[in-house]
């Protein structure tokens, strides 16, 4: 594995688990997509990560080197287990990995029911893909797992979806929140089709609406004001 060393400046926080290495926070740089070890200065190994390009240098994935297939394997099943033990019944729509809170730095993949969709923010993974799919098929969550472009810096412009596994992704599904039923296009509109980090919030707010009027200023699919209306809003 190619050995980068860090600069004083950057070793306390990778030190202290910081997900990335800026540009500045080594001496040099390794070919985007290549495992690296960092190193302090006295050439002892601080941690290990994958090479990125842009203002990030290295996407830390940990301080022992692992091999990458068993890395994905380990974190995507913690994150799943995770979730299972957060995520309300009736409910299949929801995050499985949140990049760097997950170990994984620079992916993104949301659950909708039958359907896994994988974005990519950093260059680094890309030559992984065929890994990274095979660790998320392996779960057997879902039957298809499809990548939803749109990320400026690493799609180059395109958008939609690509099919990485399984059967093809329908242009529009139904999924599950708390029960409520909500209609998703992964392959157009914001993040990946649903704002899936405001489930709290909405379930929140649904208990607040009984009887209330309730006025949904900055409403993309209706999330907050179904929640109200199920709950016994008097006007949404």
């Amino acid at each position: 594995m190619h050995r980068l060393t860090l600069t004083a400046d950057a070793l306390g926080p990778v030190s202290r688990g910081h997900p990335w290495v800026y540009a500045d926070g080594v001496r040099e740089r390794g070919p985007v997509g290549e495992l690296v070890q960092l190193l302090d200065d006295k050439g002892r190994v601080a941690a290990f990560g994958l090479c990125d390009e842009g203002p990030i240098a290295v996407r830390v994935l940990g301080r022992h080197p692992v091999p990458l297939d068993r890395l994905l394997a380990d974190r995507l099943e913690a994150a799943l287990r995770l979730r299972k033990s957060v995520v309300p019944a009736q409910t299949d729509a929801w995050r499985l990995v949140n990049a760097g809170g997950d170990g994984l730095p620079g992916i993104v993949v949301d659950r909708y029911g039958p359907l896994l969709v994988l974005r990519v923010y950093s260059a680094g993974w890309l030559p992984h893909l065929p890994l990274l799919t095979r660790a998320l098929a392996a779960l057997d969550l879902a039957p298809t797992v499809v990548r939803r472009l749109g990320v400026r810096r690493v799609d180059g412009g395109e958008d939609g979806l690509v099919t990485l596994s399984g059967p093809d992704a329908p242009d529009c599904l139904v999924v599950q929140e708390c029960g409520l039923r909500f209609l998703v296009r992964p392959a157009e509109g914001q993040k990946t089709g649903l704002f899936l980090d405001q489930r709290e919030h909405r379930r929140f707010v649904a208990g607040l609406a009984q009887d209330r009027t309730v006025l949904n200023l900055f409403a993309y699919t209706g999330g907050f004001s179904v929640h109200a209306a199920a709950a016994g809003a008097v006007g949404c």
